[in-house]
């Protein structure tokens, strides 16, 4: 939704898509490089892509999780949500 907003003639209709345009196509890349939110050639593990891994283990309909793990995974997009409508929003301004 972030690509659709910032470029709405862009159909993007995945993550992996979403995460290269927010990181390589559009000028100053959204996802930030020195934070290691995107893969570089110094950072093989980043934190997007791991986050969407640990939100995502066994696949996007893994059945039902316990409620301890659902309670973490619900707080960690909370705030990571929360982060990137701020950065949205500074952008904007």
């Amino acid at each position: 939704e972030i690509v659709k907003y910032i470029l709405p003639e862009n159909n993007c209709n995945s993550a992996s898509s979403a995460i290269n345009i927010l990181a390589k196509t559009i000028s100053p890349p959204f996802l930030r490089v020195d934070l290691n939110e995107v893969e570089t050639s110094q950072c093989k593990k980043p934190f997007v892509e791991g986050l969407w891994k640990r939100l995502h283990p066994e696949g996007n309909h893994p059945g039902l999780s316990d409620e301890e793990d659902s309670t973490f995974r619900y707080h960690i997009t909370i705030v990571f949500a929360h982060y990137l409508l701020k950065r949205l929003e500074k952008r904007l301004v």
